[in-house]
């Protein structure tokens, strides 16, 4: 499950994500997936480790570039973030995804 304190952020919007569960990135969602979002530059090099061509490589983008484009970037940790570090984190992710949205 997600961490409790992501929990209650998600409540306040009025969104559930107690049944949100992750997994690792296989080779195959670059078959399922036209764009693959990652939170760092960590996780991108990771997955583009798992490219198989320059078209795989392409769908990959750091989320955070939807709002500050082309600066690569990290989500921040929301555990190093204080009293405020989840909200914090759900705001931006809430404005990249508001972008992604508007791009769609």
């Amino acid at each position: 499950m997600p961490d409790k304190r992501s929990i209650a952020v998600a409540e306040k919007y009025h969104i559930d994500i107690t049944d949100q569960r992750c997994r690792q990135f296989k080779v195959s969602d670059f078959d399922d997936f036209d764009l693959i979002y990652v939170m760092d530059n960590s996780n991108k090099r990771d997955v583009l480790a798992l490219a198989r061509d320059e078209n795989d490589k392409a769908k990959v983008k750091i989320i955070l570039n939807e709002i500050f484009p082309n600066e690569n970037v990290d989500v921040p940790d929301p555990y190093y973030g204080g009293e405020f570090g989840f909200e914090n984190v759900y705001k931006l992710l809430d404005k990249a995804c508001t972008v992604i949205t508007e791009k769609l």
